[in-house]
């Protein structure tokens, strides 16, 4: 204890060489923990869903075309989650669209149209309210769930579940607020989610008729995950994958290309149709940042052991003064 008053006492007495020592640490630390924060939430964390290692991506590859995917129609996921029992517990679709908010100034803010289930399968309930009823799957209902950041930005009033809030394209009635930091299936969290029942009507595709989004299997324009399982894992779900790939090889009659379904591993930032190899790409550029930054960390150390070094010989005479008195060179150090 003696030592650490008398280590306080000479920081004090040198202000300004505590005050350089103290900012060359930080720009070395702090660069490092902003680099590992950055890699962590992209590479490392896990998404903040319920059991996250039981979550896919399912993807349908082109038999004929070994380099095309595409993504799904409305009717392939109402295919494929009638017989998702094989291999599934639960399977949900999604789409990223967006949808101008009416305020004292319009606004287009990101929204994505989801199965009934989408929040379920997550296994994240909602902090406030309810989720998406089945029955409002395909209905029709103007319902929304509002991410937590959105509700902060309208005023975080609790109340707000059961009220309208104004579209371009009509009101939709708040029905729940999700937690804070829930993003879904994606890193980046819309601002507001709709049943896929409502994509016709907010969202219609141009020069289509607004009925024919859920019933069209030429609009592939669903993502689909799904939770694997238990007891099934990315290397041992091929075989009962493969029962849906015989029942379901043909997406679309009137353009029978066979196709495969291929399970992977989710991406937190791909908004493809085909499985995402960003991660692959961004291993590399992930380690030489994290090289840089320790680099970053190790010039910090040098230049204050240098400037201990310069502090330590103005004190040579101080140093051998106790080391007469009887210091050991231990305590000395």
């Amino acid at each position: 204890m003696n030592d650490l008053k008398f280590a306080v006492r000479q920081l004090m007495r040198s202000p300004g060489f505590t005050a350089v020592a103290v900012l060359t640490l930080a720009l070395g630390i702090g660069a490092n923990t902003a680099i590992f924060s950055i890699i962590n939430s992209i590479l490392l964390k896990p998404l903040p869903v319920h059991e996250p290692e039981q979550i896919v991506g399912l993807y349908q590859h082109d038999r004929d075309n070994p380099g095309a995917f595409h993504q799904f129609s409305y009717p392939d996921f109402r295919d494929l989650r009638s017989g998702k029992e094989a291999a599934f517990t639960e399977l949900f679709a999604f789409r990223f669209t967006s949808v101008g908010l009416q305020g004292d100034v319009t606004e287009k803010i990101s929204a994505c149209f989801v199965s009934a289930n989408y929040f379920s399968a997550l296994g994240v309930p909602p902090e406030l309210g309810r989720g998406l009823l089945p029955e409002e799957e395909t209905s029709g209902t103007p319902v929304a769930v509002l991410t937590h950041s959105f509700w902060t930005r309208l005023g975080a009033d609790p109340s707000i579940v059961g009220r309208k809030i104004k579209l371009i394209r009509g009101e939709v009635t708040v029905v729940g607020i999700m937690p804070r930091g829930y993003t879904g299936a994606q890193l980046l969290a819309p601002a507001i989610f709709f049943p896929v029942g409502l994509a016709p009507i907010l969202n219609p595709n141009p020069g289509q008729t607004i009925s024919r989004i859920l019933t069209d299997r030429s609009d592939g324009s669903f993502m689909v995950m799904g939770r694997l399982k238990p007891g099934l894992t990315l290397a041992n779900a091929g075989g009962a994958l493969s029962s849906l790939n015989e029942r379901f090889a043909i997406p679309d009659p009137a353009k029978p290309n066979p196709r495969t379904l291929i399970c992977t591993a989710p991406s937190r930032f791909n908004f493809s149709p085909q499985p995402s190899r960003a991660g692959n790409g961004l291993v590399p550029v992930a380690g030489l940042a994290s090289g840089l930054s320790m680099l970053v960390l190790c010039i910090a150390c040098l230049n204050l052991a240098n400037m201990m070094l310069a502090r330590g010989s103005a004190r040579r005479k101080e140093i051998a003064i106790r080391l007469a008195l009887g210091a050991s060179r231990s305590r000395i150090l």
